[in-house]
């Protein structure tokens, strides 16, 4: 048969998923199961597939269902919960909220710097739903702050939750992690740098929105972008995404610190060190466990031992 024909036939499970879901809302359960005996009846017939191969096929992808994907999910809405129940995301916000009342900036900073730390460390929404609730507590129509935060979030989301999408695209198509990684990260550096002036574009309706941040909006993207592109050639899938996003936030909040002084919240509600600390601890924890289970701690450890050789 045809391998154009074949390619058809195997994404209609996937094109009946999307339907499912978001065409007619059918519960997830039920377009999963439907999807897994459409493509079973597939595989089958047109691929030659045995029924043993077609069970075992299965049961490897439930078990990567489970871990790392759903594990990483549990996480994701554990720490979120987390957060609101100590109030501390609260504390993330006035402390966010007072670097700069200019709502430009505002999203440079919460949509695409935290959006993107969040995709890095959690995934699975918290990249949206956390961004476009502090925006909307900020006087964002609520609508327009979730739109906003999906859009900042379609660069981060290819690396998702540590990684994960491309450590697996890795692992299922026998490809060098490293490799993968390497060539996303090109093919997605030039949207890196678009996308910040998107953003700013989208929140004051008109070109003319540009005036004045068009050097820090440049330089969110650029931040973002170059950190990106040496760690995923050296390091993998795990941090290109989590050190882009906080290079570019913490470029963005200086500058505007520096050179948007005058748009500084005046008489921000002080938020001492102790309990910013303690509103990101569930962050900074993820974040340590990261770095610590990732290849450059592992580099570390093998420069370490080769300098400390005599």
């Amino acid at each position: 048969m045809n391998d154009y024909v074949l390619f058809l036939f195997a994404l209609i499970p996937i094109v009946f998923l999307i339907l499912a879901l978001g065409v007619f809302n059918r519960p997830a359960y039920k377009a999963g199961m439907w999807s897994v005996l459409i493509a079973s009846g597939l595989a089958f017939f047109f691929f030659d597939m045995t029924p043993f191969g077609i069970v075992t096929a299965i049961v490897e992808g439930a078990a990567l269902g489970i871990w790392p994907i759903m594990i990483v999910i549990i996480a994701a809405i554990f720490t979120y919960n987390l957060a609101q129940h100590t109030k501390s995301m609260d504390t993330i916000n006035k402390m966010l909220s007072s670097i700069s009342t200019d709502k430009r900036i505002q999203v440079l900073i919460l949509a695409w710097g935290f959006g993107g730390f969040l995709e890095a460390v959690a995934g699975y929404g918290t990249a949206v739903a956390l961004p476009a609730s502090i925006l909307a507590a900020l006087g964002f129509n609520p609508l327009f702050a979730a739109i906003i935060s999906l859009v900042a979030n379609t660069v981060p989301t290819a690396f998702g939750a540590v990684g994960i999408p491309v450590s697996t695209l890795a692992q299922v198509t026998g490809l060098e992690v490293t490799t993968l990684s390497y060539t996303i990260v090109l093919q997605l550096t030039l949207f890196i740098i678009i996308i910040p002036f998107v953003l700013v574009f989208m929140t004051g309706r008109s070109l003319k929105a540009l005036k004045g941040v068009v050097g820090i909006t440049l330089a969110s993207g650029i931040a973002f972008a170059v950190p990106q592109i040496f760690v995923a050639q050296y390091l993998g899938a795990e941090l290109p995404a989590l050190v882009g996003s906080l290079f570019s936030m913490a470029t963005t909040i200086g500058m505007a610190l520096l050179f948007h002084k005058d748009k500084k919240a005046k008489n921000p509600e002080v938020v001492s060190v102790s309990e910013g600390f303690k509103a990101w601890l569930p962050y900074i924890l993820i974040l340590a466990f990261i770095l610590l289970t990732s290849h450059l701690c592992r580099l570390c450890m093998i420069l370490f031992h080769i300098f400390k050789q005599p």
